[in-house]
């Protein structure tokens, strides 16, 4: 797997064809949200930069903001597992965008 530094963060890259279009990313798993621009997310860390055939995008500052928070147990429920959960996320997102819900409207 490639990796390279992008400002403080060390990336790793990631490649994949989406209706006939190479796409690129670089991501760190420093931040290890699964977002990045636009369609382009759900990698184990946040996307630093993605680049297409006809763009790129790359993010110029990254503000960091720990806040300590307490995370109260659920009182109802039922305990599921991680592959669960992913699946169970998958599931959500992919019907969001279905609707055309869950990222903001591209300027």
């Amino acid at each position: 797997m490639k990796r390279k530094k992008i400002s403080t963060y060390t990336v790793k890259k990631a490649s994949t064809v989406i209706n006939g279009e190479n796409i690129s990313v670089w991501y760190t798993e420093e931040l290890p949200v699964k977002e990045g621009p636009e369609d382009y997310y759900g990698l184990p860390g946040l996307i630093i930069e993605a680049s297409s055939e006809n763009k790129t995008f790359l993010a110029v500052a990254i503000n960091r903001k720990d806040t300590a928070f307490n995370i109260t147990k659920p009182s109802r429920g039922e305990p599921i597992s991680k592959d669960q959960y992913d699946h169970l996320v998958s599931e959500t997102i992919n019907r969001l965008k279905q609707q055309g819900m869950g990222r903001p409207p591209a300027n």
